[in-house]
């Protein structure tokens, strides 16, 4: 079980982040610089209008839907424009300098993911109250492994231009303090019902308005 959000974000800063926000701009890439009180701070890279990438967003948890902090298993997907083939050859060489710092970055921070591990494993005896475990454990815990159909609060939702309704069917894989992380995520775009996204998505409590177990391969209109 992972701790809670803040823990997420204070391990997360400097990784690779998407988030899903109830309010313009929608949906962003881009790198977690940190978190401060109520508020996530992010470096916009990707989904937005060219004119605010590079700069850094302070996006309010309670506006934030659902979001996901790359790792290993699931790096965040970069979306790349159309680049001119002699651009691409004069960037060789600074490209080849940049890998070997990328390596050297990759290093020191498994060395610092170690460390958060650990930091983290005690943080969470320390914070998580017994109240709060038996809570988890009577309500979500025995449905961990399961499909369930949430509806989110925000009235709609939208990625890349492609609005819809927050209604999802996906793989209840762990519960943290406030929030739900789910995988084999299925979003009922209305056009394209048997979506699957890509990554896996952390969703915050206070964002779910309804859930219950669903089977995945029913389908029901979206009224």
């Amino acid at each position: 079980m992972f701790p809670s959000l803040d823990f997420l974000f204070r391990k997360g800063a400097g990784s690779r982040i998407l988030v899903m926000m109830e309010t313009f701009p929608f949906f962003m890439t881009g790198k977690l610089i940190g978190k401060e009180t109520d508020f996530v701070m992010i470096e916009a890279q990707e989904g937005i209008p060219i004119q605010l990438v590079g700069r850094i967003f302070h996006i309010s948890l309670a506006n934030i839907a659902a979001f996901f902090i790359e790792n290993r298993e699931f790096p965040i997907p970069v979306l790349e424009p159309v680049v001119d083939t002699h651009i691409k050859e004069k960037k060789h060489d600074a490209d080849l300098n940049k890998a070997v710092e990328e390596v050297k970055e990759v290093l020191n921070k498994a060395v610092e993911e170690i460390k958060e591990i650990l930091d983290g494993a005690v943080w969470e005896m320390k914070e998580a109250s017994t109240e709060t475990e038996i809570e988890i454990n009577g309500i979500e815990k025995k449905y961990i492994g399961r499909d369930i159909l949430f509806v989110l609060r925000p009235r709609q939702l939208s990625i890349l231009g492609q609005v819809f309704r927050p209604i999802i069917v996906a793989k209840l894989d762990k519960v943290g303090l406030d929030f739900v992380f789910l995988k084999e995520v299925n979003i009922r775009f209305s056009n394209a019902p048997d979506f699957i996204f890509p990554l896996p998505l952390f969703v915050p409590r206070q964002q779910i308005a309804i859930f219950l177990p669903f089977e995945r391969q029913t389908q029901f209109p979206l009224v």
